[in-house]
């Protein structure tokens, strides 16, 4: 299982928690050449497309941006995981989202405060690094850039992490040993 694999299954009960029943209709932003959730959500009963301009190619995804597509809609959930961090206008792409939405539809972000992930949190994590495999993850490349660049932290996850489970990693946050930097948001649109 490739690290980005990992990621998905990792955080698909977050995901799956909020998303109105199946076989309601959901657009993911952002779901990345492995198609991100569209064949969970698909195996799961829900109408699925995902927006990503390295999406795999099918009639479930869109190869663009989401904010320069044929936006599905309305629908009555968006998905976007680790992808508005990417985009040129955030303001922009949250108004089409809201657009794009159905009254009291949900969406549900999962995002980085990659501020948040300073030098203590970085080595707690590096030092739960497994060897790397034949696909080392983002950990493993954040890591080997650091120690080569010889310098301070100041410039330069839990699924990539050897061992260690996200009730280990909450321990450590909640003994305020490293900061928690992932967002996880779910709410519904206004029904006015």
């Amino acid at each position: 299982m490739t690290p980005d694999e990992r990621w998905l299954a990792a955080v698909w009960p977050f995901v799956r928690g909020w998303l109105p029943p199946a076989p309601a209709t959901v657009m993911e932003i952002g779901c990345g050449p492995l198609g991100g959730f569209v064949p969970r959500l698909e195996e799961a009963g829900y109408e699925a497309t995902g927006i990503d301009p390295e999406a795999p190619q099918g009639t479930s995804y869109r190869q663009a941006e989401f904010e320069h597509s044929d936006i599905p809609g309305p629908v009555d959930a968006i998905v976007a995981c680790t992808s508005l961090h990417h985009v040129a206008d955030l303001a922009e792409v949250l108004d089409l989202m809201h657009d794009a939405l159905v009254p009291d539809g949900t969406i549900v972000v999962v995002e980085w405060a990659r501020e948040r992930f300073d030098e203590i949190t970085a080595r707690w994590c590096f030092g739960r690094l497994p060897e790397p495999g034949h696909d080392p993850g983002w950990l493993h490349h954040r890591h080997a850039e650091w120690q080569e660049s010889g310098q301070s932290w100041d410039a330069y996850l839990f699924p990539d992490l050897a061992g260690t489970s996200e009730a280990d990693e909450q321990a450590a946050i909640d003994g305020e040993l490293i900061k928690a930097n992932r967002i996880d948001y779910a709410g519904r649109r206004s029904l006015h």
